[in-house]
């Protein structure tokens, strides 16, 4: 069988072999290779080699419920994070080298703190204690003071990367993003099923990097209780050139693509039209032999696993946003190679379910009630990915069912975890051609 760079890539980054993965809430474990179906199913590679672990407990030793627990690598600036168990515990599992990690939760102070793992395989123990804030409830900044924090936090991330800062331009595109009030719909939710409730960042603002005043990517600028967190998708200093325009237009052309991804009022099947290139590429490859078909699922169940799989991703964010914290048992079980290689079809319908069951509590939480979605649907856009993308070709990923001249536009679909959706014109139209989960 043709070996390819399918489920290869842990980051979006081509050129180098220890390309970084990023890894946030749910632990997905779904180890494909090149040999196991590569254009049938998404492909999702985890392969961390450090981490923090710990409890996180008030000055009384009692452990307060989803306490949000943010890891950033400052060597490869990187970001991962989660949220504590009832019982205070959290673990992040990611690369070792110097690092910054905060724990925070409305009503408590903030706590942050530098270090560094310096080994493979370590893993550090991080006890954290949050102190009493008071129950003031937070101020929104204006967006003048959003856009010059953002702007400073970049020039310092960039700073942190050892960039030539002196080279590169910034710039704001368009105005803050801030979050929409959703209290209303977390009043109908019970206290067991809710989470912290600043999980969702107050205001986004996407930002224009220019380097000797030449395009080079966007970049997103997320506020938290008025702290920022840049997060950089394209990293790669020898990416495919995309100039301005390019982008412009690309983007322009996802737009429908990330307002079906925030419509969660509407089924996984809502992916559908910007699948079927994908489908017929796995049907062309299984009908040549190209590939084995996955015992016991047909063109369409295969679909279906992979509209569900975006389904799933949009439904994560929205859940953040809402405050939920719901079973995720199902990724667990449905998002494995055993699971897929063993029986596709339970899968299959165990992937089905759970995003039902999701669906299902944002229903009840109020979350799909329609004013609800339209005041939220920009902001949830944004936070989805709406606008991060960027350019490379098939001559690096080498995926045997596109021409090697094919040029691919990668865009992220953030949950709590994110996954790059893999575009190309096929006759004149943006198609999903591949599917990347982390």
């Amino acid at each position: 069988m043709t070996r390819h760079a399918f489920g290869k890539i842990l980051e979006p980054s081509l050129r180098s072999s220890r390309a970084p993965a990023i890894i946030g809430m749910i632990s997905v474990a779904l180890l494909l290779t090149a040999d196991l179906w590569p254009c049938c199913f998404p492909q999702v590679v985890r392969t961390l080699t450090a981490g923090l672990q710990g409890t996180v407990t008030d000055i009384n030793g009692k452990p307060p419920a989803g306490v949000a627990v943010n890891y950033r690598n400052l060597e490869r600036n990187l970001q991962s994070g989660t949220l504590t168990t009832a019982k205070g515990q959290y673990r992040i599992s990611y690369y070792p080298g110097p690092y910054l990690i905060e724990a925070k939760l409305r009503n408590l102070k903030r706590w942050v703190r530098e270090g560094i793992i310096r080994k493979d395989n370590e893993t550090q123990q991080l006890d954290i204690v949050l102190a009493a804030e008071g129950s003031a409830a937070a101020v929104n900044l204006r967006p003048e003071d959003y856009i010059q924090r953002a702007l400073e936090a970049v020039r310092k991330n960039l700073e942190h990367m050892k960039k030539a800062v002196d080279r590169i331009q910034i710039s704001v595109m368009g105005q803050p993003i801030v979050r929409p009030d959703r209290a209303a719909h977390l009043s109908k939710v019970d206290a067991k099923e809710r989470v912290a409730v600043d999980v969702a960042p107050d205001a986004l603002v996407l930002i224009k990097l220019r380097d000797s005043g030449q395009f080079r990517s966007p970049a997103l600028v997320a506020f938290r209780d008025q702290q920022a967190e840049v997060n950089f998708y394209d990293t790669d200093p020898l990416r495919y050139p995309m100039d301005e325009g390019e982008w412009s237009l690309v983007a322009k052309e996802l737009e429908p693509f990330y307002k079906a991804a925030s419509e969660i009022n509407r089924g996984p099947e809502r992916f559908d039209p910007f699948l079927q290139q994908l489908i017929r590429a796995t049907e062309e490859a299984i009908r040549t032999k190209r590939e084995q078909s996955p015992p016991g699922l047909s063109i369409n169940e295969i679909g279906r696993f992979n509209c569900l799989f975006l389904d799933s991703y949009s439904l994560m964010n929205w859940l953040g946003f809402e405050g939920l914290e719901p079973d995720d048992s199902f990724v667990r079980r449905s998002l494995t190679a055993q699971a897929l290689k063993s029986d596709p079809r339970k899968a299959n319908d165990d992937l089905a379910k759970g995003v039902e069951e999701w669906r299902n509590l944002l229903q009840k939480s109020g979350a799909l009630e329609p004013d609800h979605l339209r005041s939220a649907s920009a902001y949830m856009r944004r936070k989805l990915g709406e606008g991060l993308l960027f350019k490379e070709s098939n001559r690096v990923r080498k995926w045997p069912w596109l021409p090697e001249s094919a040029t691919l536009y990668s865009a992220p679909l953030i949950g709590r975890i994110k996954c790059h959706v893999i575009f190309s014109r096929i006759d004149g139209q943006l198609q999903i051609v591949g599917i990347i989960g982390q």
